[in-house]
């Protein structure tokens, strides 16, 4: 398969590019707060982030010095970040709704000199700040609070920034710390250059002008929505409220948006909403945070990617394996943890912790993540086929299979937790008997069936299995 090149030059700054598209249209609208109806044309948000980045020059501010975002998608995190991209000052965003040990845990490594958070959990993050015994300036983004300064009020002062001097950036220079998912320990900051950002954009194959922002900047999904919208000239829509299938759907059918991203429980969620109708705008609905199924494949050039064995053996075609991928860059590590970067990545591969295989076409399937791979006698099983077996049955949404350690044996006793639908008549018994008469011995629900309304999830969107696996320890095990 032919590589696609990127559409951007990756050695210009980033900031500097996208000031330079939104000039090209001033008075086109470019985003939308769904929260509070109010519209910012291409124009204004060049003079919010040219006025931002003439404030952040006044502190002084050093490139490479980290600056905290832990905010929701309100009006003013795009200026804040664009600004901060302008001059070279890396972004580390963390969930609104994280804890002080949460903020404790990543800031201690990343130790951002400035920290803009909402009203609603300003408390929070000055308590983490001074836990840390921190020197980090906290902003409020949207709503004045006594004692700290509000971006808000900040756009609202007169700047000379015509002569704003945009200053020389390496492109191999970090900008960006998303965090991991977690599901392999404490989250680590991931470094992310100019070059990696403005590798991301390729052609883009269909009109998707009218995007709905979701997700915060703590998901990639969210930075990446962010900058699309910026440097492709699209309509972006936000929201900083949690988004549930009503405000989804409410969402997609009064701006007819066309280019959507989101977990898959949020479509298990839409699928039983009662008013629901056909979401016809939509032309590109990416679905993230969450394993792929079969029916959801991406073929990949094959020298990108490689599958092995637990001892690093190259495994052949429909052989099932570890992931390992390659890039056309050397990815930069995890931030202030490069002991820990080495363990998962040796300078050419970058081992994912995903099990997968390449069928003979070419197409990878990715599987599950390789730490929730069960054993039981000595036998791999992948908590997945055992949830598309379950997902079968009629009346089953939703199902998820997590194991128990029996320490007595080593084995996994696995359980399975299900949503199913409430008008359909099932019950726990007859899924387990279903899924046991379709598996060899070693695969059996031992654990039996658990019906739940929802599944808990992480901050990040996904299920939470260590949730699931506490629940089954402390209500089902014997």
């Amino acid at each position: 398969m032919p590589k696609v090149q990127p559409v951007f030059n990756p050695d210009q700054n980033l900031g500097q590019l996208i000031v330079k598209v939104l000039e090209q249209t001033p008075d086109a609208i470019t985003q939308i707060s769904d929260d509070t109806n109010v519209s910012v044309t291409c124009g204004e948000m060049r003079d919010r982030i040219l006025k931002f980045a003439v404030h952040l020059n006044s502190l002084r501010l050093k490139q490479s010095d980290v600056v905290g975002v832990i905010a929701g998608n309100t009006e003013n995190i795009a200026p804040v970040v664009f600004a901060c991209f302008l001059l070279g000052l890396p972004i580390n965003p963390l969930a609104p709704i994280m804890i002080e040990s949460d903020i404790i845990q990543v800031y201690s490594k990343t130790k951002p000199k400035l920290i803009f958070c909402d009203v609603n959990n300003l408390k929070i993050v000055q308590n983490a700040v001074d836990r840390m015994k921190s020197e980090a300036k906290i902003y409020t983004v949207m709503e004045k609070i006594d004692g700290y300064e509000c971006v808000t009020d900040i756009l609202k002062k007169i700047f000379n920034f015509e002569d704003l001097i945009y200053p020389e950036l390496d492109p191999n220079s970090v900008i960006f710390i998303p965090c991991s998912s977690g599901s392999t320990g404490p989250q680590k900051g991931i470094c992310k250059t100019y070059k990696e950002l403005l590798s991301l954009f390729v052609p883009p194959t269909i009109d998707s002008h009218i995007l709905y922002q979701s997700t915060g900047l703590f998901w990639f999904s969210g930075i990446y929505f962010l900058l699309y919208g910026a440097l492709f000239k699209c309509l972006r829509i936000t929201t900083a409220q949690s988004t549930t299938a009503e405000l989804f759907f409410n969402i997609i059918k009064k701006y007819e948006v066309t280019r959507v991203s989101t977990a898959p429980y949020l479509i298990i969620n839409l699928l039983q909403l009662d008013n629901l109708e056909p979401l016809e705008s939509i032309k590109m609905w990416m679905i993230v945070a969450a394993r792929a199924t079969e029916d959801l494949c991406l073929k990949l050039k094959k020298l990108c990617q490689m599958i092995v064995d637990d001892n690093g053996n190259a495994l052949d075609n429909n052989q099932q394996g570890e992931i390992y991928v390659k890039k056309d860059y050397k990815l930069t590590g995890y931030y202030n943890d490069m002991e820990k970067f080495k363990q998962v990545y040796d300078g050419e591969w970058f081992k994912t912790g995903d099990i997968g295989y390449i069928d003979d076409e070419g197409f990878l399937y990715v599987i599950d993540r390789k730490k929730e791979v069960l054993k039981y006698n000595n036998m791999q099983i992948t908590p997945v086929e055992l949830e598309e077996i379950i997902n079968q049955i009629e009346g089953v949404v939703s199902s998820c299979a997590v194991g128990v350690l029996e320490e007595k044996t080593g084995n996994d006793i696995i359980h399975a937790f299900v949503i199913v639908d409430n008008m359909k008549n099932i019950t726990e018994d007859q899924i387990q008997n279903y899924v046991n008469e379709r598996v060899i011995d070693n695969k059996k629900l031992r654990g039996g069936i658990h019906f739940l309304e929802k599944f808990p999830t992480a901050i990040t969107g996904k299920i939470d299995k260590k949730k699931l696996r506490s629940l089954a320890i402390e209500n089902f095990t014997n």
